[in-house]
């Protein structure tokens, strides 16, 4: 997960990242939920090009983004802080930002986060706060990462500084398809451990959906949630039927910190 090089810009269509040549014909995709509609900016197909996994939408953010519709929306989220990880283009979060008082968007591939801004400038309501963070996993463990991590808003003219991440008290996290290798998932550990840490005394749960592609990479993923952290976090798998009415392979967990549920 190294972060990427700057970006020469090679024609409307596409830019160079090195040597590579990366689709950014990003068009408006619209996702329909009964009466909800909300609009993205992405890739309407994946890059063969080169693997940037974040400029899609996933099926995972598909079925996440219904859940928190029908299931969290103002119950839960209403004037709460919300960090959406591993973003992508950012369905969830901004499907979250229609009932949250604060949504953070966050990735950490240079083109990814580019794309965040774009949704950022298109797609904001007036009624939350959006934001965004280039967390990167892989840093988690590097003394004062986190402390000096910055967070940008959209000014109406570009992304701008905010604040640093530990100003801001995050009560959920949500994420969507955020593991398909067994490689993900000690740095997702990393960046859990270290965002229930630094959240301890606002952070009430991490909602995500997962698609199980790997039996593998699934069991090893809620044996390293079971273990991690303080004693481990306690994992549940909700509204079975819900996700499983959609997709037989999906599954929304809710973790928590033990001791707080």
């Amino acid at each position: 997960m190294e972060q990427s090089q700057p970006l020469k810009k090679s024609s409307s269509r596409g830019e160079l990242l090195g040597d590579i040549f990366v689709d950014v014909d990003y068009q408006p995709i619209t996702f329909e939920y009964g009466t909800f509609k909300q609009v993205v900016h992405a890739l309407k197909t994946s890059s063969t090009d080169y693997d940037l996994t974040g400029q899609i939408i996933w099926k995972a953010a598909d079925i996440m983004s219904k859940y928190i519709i029908d299931h969290l929306g103002p119950s839960v989220l209403k004037d709460q802080t919300v960090l959406e990880i591993g973003s992508g283009p950012g369905l969830c979060a901004l499907v979250a930002q229609h009932f949250a008082k604060t949504v953070i968007l966050s990735d950490y591939q240079d083109l990814v986060m580019d794309l965040i801004a774009i949704n950022c400038e298109k797609c904001a309501v007036p009624t939350c706060q959006l934001l965004s963070t280039q967390l990167d996993w892989m840093k988690c463990k590097e003394a004062d990462y986190y402390e000096t991590l910055p967070v940008l808003e959209y000014d109406g003219k570009q992304m701008v500084d905010h604040a640093r991440l530990p100003a801001i008290g995050i009560d959920y996290i949500i994420g969507s398809d955020i593991v398909y290798w067994t490689s993900s998932i000690e740095p997702l550990m990393d960046v859990l451990t270290l965002l229930f840490q630094r959240n301890s005394a606002t952070l009430k749960a991490f909602y995500f959906c997962y698609i199980e592609r790997h039996v593998v990479t699934h069991t090893q993923l809620k044996g390293a949630l079971s273990k991690a952290w303080d004693g481990g976090f306690v994992v549940e798998e909700v509204m079975s039927e819900f996700a499983k009415g959609i997709d037989p392979n999906a599954y929304i967990y809710k973790v928590t910190a033990r001791g707080s549920e």
